[in-house]
């Protein structure tokens, strides 16, 4: 039983359809229906870049906004130790204050 190799031309924007030869083949591609595909395919890649690229863009901005927070946290923290000694400051003020006028009336 002898074994034939036939070549099949069919187009992926028509892909129920085989083409009978190169020759239709190649002027399937010629036409109007197989540019609009080819175009829309094209189309679809470009957005599809222009979405990758907006996710990283976007990707970057998350990752900065995370960096700003952190730094934001560390100045709040450093505030807040800075007020706590503010505040101990001014009570040791006092205390001072009052240990000077207790010893101004013992002299």
């Amino acid at each position: 039983m002898p074994t034939t190799i036939v070549q099949v031309y069919n187009c992926p924007c028509n892909p129920e359809h085989i083409y009978q030869s190169k020759s239709t083949y190649g002027t399937h591609k010629k036409s109007n229906r197989h540019k609009a595909w080819e175009f829309g395919q094209q189309s679809e890649k470009i957005e599809a870049k222009r979405r990758d690229d907006e996710i990283f863009t976007l990707n970057l901005k998350i990752k900065d906004r995370e960096e700003l927070i952190e730094k934001l946290l560390e100045i709040q923290k450093k505030y807040s130790e800075f007020e706590h000694i503010k505040k101990e400051n001014k009570q040791l003020k006092i205390e001072n204050i009052k240990l000077k006028s207790f010893f101004k009336k013992d002299v």
